[in-house]
């Protein structure tokens, strides 16, 4: 029995420390991850990808379509509406005390024509941009009007106005001339991103 035990104990494998304490050492460093690690880690590597997408969108140069017209009807519209606003200031001041000078209710006709014709001018966009992040762009003299692709409705000419175009949306309607560089371009990326637009006459 005692030759067996010694037997046993000379086959039995020492412990060894240095062993030990690197299996100590890994197990501390790299413990093992729980589901709701993995769960985090999803996160935010979903929440990186978005944020990479959104400085992707925003790096990207918008792109511009101008206003194709010519420089005499730039200048001639603008000249004719001066001019007729000033025939309207001038008028009723002209020999007032022989009577010459028209009825008040013409000066009202006059100038609401007028401020309907300024506003029309004023209003006309003279580019459309179209940005990265899918918002149109309607520059005009007056302003700027962003609507977003997906808000547009329908795409029409304008009833009785040739050369003129609508875009209505959610919230009004854009008018603007058709005479615009790569306007089928334009349409074509519109109706890419919004599948649901209407688009009449084009």
């Amino acid at each position: 029995m005692r030759a067996q035990h010694c037997n046993r104990d000379t086959h039995r494998v020492p412990p060894n420390p240095s062993l030990h304490r690197h299996f100590s050492k890994s197990t501390s460093q790299h413990p093992p991850r729980h589901p709701r690690h993995d769960t985090a880690g999803l996160h935010d590597y979903t929440r990186s990808c978005s944020l990479i997408s959104w400085a992707a969108r925003q790096v990207a140069e918008p792109k511009t379509y101008p206003l194709r017209v010519s420089a005499f009807t730039k200048i001639m519209v603008p000249a004719f509406l001066v001019l007729f606003t000033l025939v309207g200031l001038i008028i009723p001041f002209a020999e007032p005390s022989q009577g010459n000078a028209p009825p008040a209710i013409f000066a009202v006709f006059w100038f609401g024509f007028l401020a309907f014709a300024w506003y029309q001018v004023l209003s006309l966009p003279q580019a459309i941009v179209h940005h990265p992040d899918d918002n149109l762009e309607f520059r005009s003299m007056a302003r700027k009007r962003v609507v977003p692709i997906r808000d547009l409705k329908v795409i029409e000419p304008v009833p009785n106005q040739f050369g003129f175009f609508r875009f209505r949306h959610s919230n009004g309607k854009v008018v603007a001339l058709i005479h615009f560089d790569g306007f089928h371009e334009l349409l074509a990326e519109i109706k890419a991103k919004n599948p649901e637009v209407q688009l009449l006459g084009c």
